[in-house]
């Protein structure tokens, strides 16, 4: 491991230990799983379904947002869980 990659570890422990205590769950280091991506649709759309979302809006939501084609037109739009 670089010089950098272990500072960049140990913040990214931090900061996941962060969000757990904040409620948020924790899915695992997922650096060597297959088809990562920033966005996680399938995740996506349980959270959003399990609080009473359209199942038609959460499938065109996350069109939008996978695609980018939302990205300039709402960049205030925030996807955290609250609890």
């Amino acid at each position: 491991m670089t010089a950098v990659g272990k500072p960049e570890i140990e913040t990214q422990r931090l900061v996941v230990a962060l969000f757990r205590q904040l409620g948020y769950d924790y899915l695992g280091d997922w650096h060597e799983r297959q088809n990562t991506r920033n966005i996680e649709g399938d995740h996506l759309r349980l959270f959003l379904a399990g609080r009473g979302h359209d199942p038609a809006i959460i499938s065109n939501t996350i069109f939008e947002i996978v695609n980018g084609s939302g990205a300039n037109a709402c960049p205030q739009i925030s996807l955290a869980a609250s609890r």
